[in-house]
């Protein structure tokens, strides 16, 4: 695990220093501002990128496996670029370009037009031009809610999940002399996980196969992207019919939301979060989490005094940035400020949400259904689930409406 380098750090404040001073004097308002925010933002999101990966301890892992997935993709693409160049092999003496060259030789020139061999000229050795074809393909970056690297994680052999759960503790008092003591117990009840199907189908045919001999690597690919996704966002937002419970709609977290008491529709100040953290017992892990664009509002807003900004950068260097002093995490899938929008949570997710997993990954190849069409369908499926466990630890805050 790196730290976050202290350029990257130097670089990000200078940035957020220009913009806070604009809007001090200027407003957010202002044409400056807004011109410097856009500028601030590639910093920011360059910060944002090094900061998520340091916090969630995941930096060296996936750099390897990145590595590794590119020198397998560069090998297939050269293997599939020498597989092409054989194909297309051709005997160039009975090439018009060889036989003309022959001539001239042998002296035989005679009438003959003399050319020049170009490569934007199909018939003037154009056609002996092949082209170079890149291994990697472009991607747009896909953003996943990091949910299963926070909650609990349970792989379970069976389609329901029961976990004991205490609802009520024995209470003790004192007592006087022979007076009759107290008696009381604890309670208990269940939290019951249902896992449900994560599925999709791709048709291809054989021909595109053939062709490009990596396809269905780049299919599982995409579809293991896709997958990781649908889990972050139903882990944040899903409703628990036929999928995951997110944090943002269970009933009982939904009970203690704090509101902003600032003026605006759709806005939060400096004391909203430092108080919502309070609102967790002792004890928690807790962490804040939102998305980007939070984020970059959060970043201007300062301290009851005015004299500090409540973000700031990892006091020691193997430290990460903090927001009034707790760790936050960037959650894609969170929605961003409006009014009433539950934007920022608080939470201990490893002891308040409980993910299952039945099976990973599972592919099925259908090569026979349609075989008379040539065509081949790969069905992915997961089954999986997520649910808040002990909603008391999380605590949501709404903005102002």
């Amino acid at each position: 695990m790196s730290p976050i380098p202290e350029d990257l750090k130097q670089g990000m404040a200078e940035a957020l220093k220009t913009v806070r001073d604009i809007a001090e004097k200027q407003g957010t308002d202002s044409a400056t501002y807004k011109e410097a925010f856009d500028k601030a933002d590639v910093k920011m999101k360059e910060f944002d990128d090094a900061n998520q990966k340091f916090t969630m301890e995941l930096q060296e892992a996936k750099k390897v496996a990145e590595e590794q997935k590119e020198k397998i993709t560069d090998l297939e693409g050269a293997v599939r670029k020498a597989a092409a160049v054989v194909g297309e092999k051709k005997n160039w003496r009975d090439g018009a370009a060889h036989q003309e060259f022959k001539s001239y030789i042998m002296g035989q020139v005679g009438e003959k037009e003399f050319k020049t061999l170009r490569t934007d000229d199909t018939t003037a050795g154009g056609a002996l031009i092949t082209h170079e074809f890149a291994t990697d393909i472009i991607k747009q970056i896909v953003e996943v809610s990091p949910i299963d690297q926070l909650a609990r994680t349970r792989t379970v052999s069976k389609k329901t999940l029961e976990i004991p759960v205490r609802t009520g503790r024995p209470s003790a008092q004192y007592e006087g002399e022979a007076q009759t003591g107290t008696r009381s117990e604890s309670s208990y009840g269940t939290e019951t996980l249902h896992v449900h199907r994560l599925q999709t189908s791709v048709r291809f045919t054989e021909d595109m196969a053939m062709d490009f001999p990596g396809l269905e690597s780049e299919i599982s690919a995409d579809v293991a992207e896709a997958f990781a996704e649908a889990r972050g966002l139903n882990f944040v937002s899903g409703d628990g019919a036929k999928k995951p419970e997110g944090f943002l709609t269970n009933a009982d977290v939904l009970s203690t939301v704090r509101t902003s008491t600032v003026t605006g529709a759709g806005n939060i100040e400096s004391d909203d979060l430092i108080l919502m953290a309070g609102d967790l017992k002792t004890g928690y892990n807790a962490t804040y989490g939102f998305n980007r664009l939070t984020l970059a509002f959060i970043r201007t807003l300062k301290g009851s005094t005015n004299d500090h900004y409540l973000w700031q950068n990892g006091l020691a260097p193997d430290a990460p940035a903090t927001i009034a002093g707790s760790p936050y995490i960037l959650i894609p899938d969170m929605p961003d400020l409006a009014a009433g929008s539950l934007s920022v949570v608080f939470a201990d997710f490893f002891k308040g949400y409980t993910i299952t997993n039945r099976t990973g990954l599972r592919v099925v190849r259908d090569n026979i259904t349609e075989v008379e069409d040539a065509i081949t369908k790969l069905t992915f499926q997961s089954w999986n689930h997520g649910q808040v466990t002990l909603p008391e630890a999380f605590q949501l805050l709404a903005a102002d409406s």
